[in-house]
């Protein structure tokens, strides 16, 4: 399922001139080179992505915020470290220009229930080179809020650099359909709605034919209500792609010299880190799957390491009151949400 609404049928909803919308979406905290869930693959275009978990009205006023750190498992063979992320809000300014209002009017036409927690997390990309692409894949997730059908639905925006409305060029993207993938023209300043569970993605484009493109995929999250992890889920899986990360938890065999418990060491490479203090503690560079998540998030910016959390997996989801979590919701990912639960509650 997917419906294509152009700009001027939902303009309407905009409450600014909507060269101030695109140049909000320029200046949105852009990334490029991210370690992926591979540590190797980084996303071949600019990425970055909002949501805290926080509420949002139709008008695009927040209230209740639930997270300011998530986390993850820090690739998918280092199960024993960790990579923790600073999130950010959805952008004040354009989340509040009418088109939160937009899609979910949109949604509603469609048949899909809307709440308060409808499109309160942005998975942002920006192709601005013809090489960048999306491989084929599905937003299905299990933490992903379902509709009345029992389907994940999902907003994409898209905006091209040039502003310009012409159908000329429009980036390559497909779905896959029973004869296979289809091209699916996306215009200017569109809104795309489209059901998670089809297969989509955009191909590189060819050097003379090439419009640097925004796309932004307002996505659903399960309610904390209905599923505090689920919840939580949501808010940390765009972190392994989408956000960069500010510390790693790593197992005691990191190091040669073993810091401090509860201690943040800067780590900016050499293979030393250091506390606030400037003493100096020496890690365990043997090309493991740890050593490795050390290196490749360390070489994208300087990251702090901190020893991982002794306490047991039964006791941490017994304070949240839960009898189970993924193994990629790690023990300090964990940890994380308890001490965020306390804060906000």
């Amino acid at each position: 399922m997917y419906q294509i609404y152009n700009f001027d049928q939902w303009q309407k909803y905009l409450k600014i001139p909507q060269n101030e919308l695109i140049n909000l979406v320029r200046k949105f905290d852009w990334k490029r080179g991210l370690p992926g869930g591979w540590l190797v693959y980084a996303p071949p275009r600019c990425v970055t992505a909002y949501g805290d978990g926080s509420l949002y009205n139709d008008e695009g006023r927040a209230r209740e915020k639930l997270y300011n750190q998530t986390a993850w498992r820090a690739s998918t063979p280092a199960s024993y470290c960790t990579s923790a992320f600073k999130t950010a809000p959805l952008p004040n300014k354009f989340i509040s220009s009418g088109i939160m209002k937009a899609m979910r009017d949109l949604l509603r036409k469609n048949g899909v229930m809307v709440t308060d927690t409808t499109c309160t997390g942005m998975w942002c990309n920006y192709y601005e080179r013809p090489a960048d692409n999306i491989a084929g894949h599905t937003d299905d997730e299990d933490y992903y809020q379902k509709n009345y059908q029992r389907e994940t639905v999902f907003v994409s925006f898209t905006i091209y650099e040039d502003e310009l409305f012409d159908t000329f060029n429009l980036a390559r993207f497909q779905i896959m359909r029973e004869e296979g993938w289809r091209d699916i023209p996306l215009p200017h300043l569109s809104l795309m709605i489209m059901s998670g569970s089809c297969e989509h993605r955009v191909l590189k484009a060819n050097k003379d034919t090439f419009r640097p493109r925004y796309n932004i995929t307002f996505r659903t999250p399960v309610s904390k209500e209905e599923d505090l992890i689920k919840n939580y889920r949501f808010f940390s899986n765009f972190g392994r792609y989408y956000r960069q990360a500010y510390i790693l938890y790593v197992p005691p065999k990191a190091f040669l010299q073993l810091p401090p418990k509860n201690t943040k060491l800067e780590y900016k490479g050499l293979a030393t880190a250091k506390d606030s203090q400037g003493n100096r503690y020496k890690l365990n560079m043997d090309n493991s799957y740890t050593s490795k998540a050390i290196k490749y998030y360390s070489e994208y910016d300087y990251i702090y390491l901190q020893l991982n959390t002794e306490k047991s997996r039964e006791d941490l989801l017994n304070k949240l009151e839960v009898k189970s979590a993924p193994a990629t919701t790690t023990n300090e990912a964990l940890e994380i949400l308890i001490k965020q639960e306390i804060l906000y509650n």
